[in-house]
């Protein structure tokens, strides 16, 4: 009972109109470890008007340990809810020194459907990861991607091009 107490107050804490209590709070929830807050850190970033909040939030999305963050970021991308911030999310997760390959799809789609600076963003995260998916998978993604490929805009026909060279190397 006193942990879910502890937590009720940080929230509370953490919607606070005082950006000194906000920033405080962040830095508790950091040393916490604890992922279950991530939700409310997007929540906050999107409404706060605060730089610095948006910064602190930043730095402590991009820089937590725990690889069980991965799904929760991916889970976050998809939801219309955090469209608004999905650039800075996929962001965070190509800094993330964790395997997404289990999700190299959905970045692979990101690489074809989002604004530039996110595709290349989540070029970078299918970069990284793609080394830990199976031939087999690899082989798939080409082969998909290849079928939308006349029908990405010219600005990223690079870009998705690199992407299928990018699988085609993990094929040969």
């Amino acid at each position: 009972m006193k942990v879910e107490f502890q937590f009720k107050k940080e929230l509370e804490l953490l919607y606070s109109a005082k950006e000194e209590d906000v920033l405080l709070t962040i830095q508790k929830l950091r040393n916490s470890g604890d992922i279950t807050i991530v939700f409310h850190l997007l929540k906050l970033y999107q409404h706060t008007q605060s730089e610095t909040i948006k910064n602190h939030v930043y730095n402590f999305l991009k820089d937590i340990s725990t690889p069980k963050v991965v799904p929760v970021l991916v889970q976050a991308i998809a939801d219309p809810e955090f469209e608004d911030i999905k650039g800075m999310l996929v962001s965070v997760c190509w800094q993330l020194p964790h395997n997404f390959s289990d999700h190299i799809t959905f970045f692979s789609d990101l690489v074809i459907s989002s604004d530039y600076q996110t595709a290349i963003d989540a070029f970078t995260v299918v970069e990284e990861s793609a080394m830990n998916i199976s031939v087999d998978h690899a082989r798939a993604e080409s082969k998909r991607i290849k079928k939308v490929y006349p029908d990405v805009s010219e600005e990223k026909k690079p870009l998705v091009k690199e992407l299928i060279v990018l699988f085609e190397n993990y094929i040969s």
